[in-house]
């Protein structure tokens, strides 16, 4: 890995030791996460049009915070206590990497990780999981950045997530894993009745169904950790995770399930799905 020297941090190091190649995301099965911290967000940059709490309305897809300007915004996340995680979350963003620092009190920040913010070439955006491994502290600071020319764009982020409980897949999808794009679009319901739907055509909608063919009966809980309800009313952050691949954060989608799975014994020792079908909050 290529270390180029930045202030008192060098590119992707980590303040303990250690590298972003070392404190990468770790290799395994798929994951969910359907419990996400709650925070208050601030942003004395951001476009009174476009403001910090958008960061967290999850249910309004293309909400988002936009800076006030060019230049390098600085959203500070309030936990209301001391947290402790080790990834968060960032949804579509047009910044190229971000910095990182925890803080008591507001007052005193502790410089953590200078990070790139991944692209996800499916669907052209910059987004994924960020390793926060060693982050402890009641207030996180996030400052986007650009490089370049492209410094002189105004830097604007949709989401932030942070997972806290995590269901990893016991087993994953296999050659059922199946995904897709399609043009997003903003519905509108009339009170009269119709509806008008506006096109965004810059924006590709992830969507993914999958099912499990023929596991071990022993196994059937681990389909009811995934198929929790709170999926249809609640944001669930769900990641690949390819054991022989390595883990790619990039692959990270903020989503609803759209439709739950049913369970069919197959065998008296075996059981499969039906199609779960998860679509992404833009």
């Amino acid at each position: 890995m290529i270390m180029a020297a930045w202030g008192d941090l060098a590119w992707g190091a980590f303040p303990w030791g250690g590298t972003l190649t070392d404190y990468a995301l770790t290799a395994g099965n798929f994951s969910i996460a359907y419990d996400l911290l709650d925070y208050t967000p601030s942003c004395a940059d951001a476009d009174p049009n476009y403001p910090a709490v958008n960061l967290k309305a999850y249910e309004s897809p293309v909400w988002m915070l936009q800076a006030a300007s060019a230049g390098q915004p600085e959203i500070i996340l309030d936990f209301g206590a001391t947290k402790s995680f080790d990834k968060l979350f960032l949804g579509n963003t047009n910044a190229q990497w971000a910095i990182y620092y925890s803080s008591p009190d507001n007052i005193t920040y502790t410089t953590l990780y200078k990070l790139p913010i991944p692209l996800d070439e499916r669907v052209n955006r910059r987004k994924g999981i960020i390793p926060t491994i060693g982050f402890s502290g009641r207030y996180m600071k996030i400052k986007l950045c650009r490089d370049g020319l492209a410094a002189a764009a105004i830097i604007y982020l949709s989401k932030i997530a942070i997972p806290q409980t995590i269901v990893e897949f016991e087993i994953n999808p296999g050659f059922d894993y199946k995904y897709g794009l399609k043009e997003y679009y903003l519905k509108n319901e009339y009170a009269a009745g119709g509806q008008e739907r506006a096109s965004l055509n810059d924006l590709k909608q992830y969507i993914t169904s999958f099912m499990f063919s023929n596991y071990m009966k022993t196994l059937e809980s681990h389909h009811f950790k995934i198929a929790t309800e709170n999926g249809q009313v609640l944001p669930a952050l769900f990641w690949e995770n390819f054991p022989e691949g390595g883990a790619d954060g990039s692959k990270a989608y903020l989503v609803f399930i759209s439709k739950d799975a049913e369970i069919t014994w197959t065998s008296p020792k075996l059981v499969k799905s039906h199609d779960y079908l998860l679509e992404e909050i833009i």
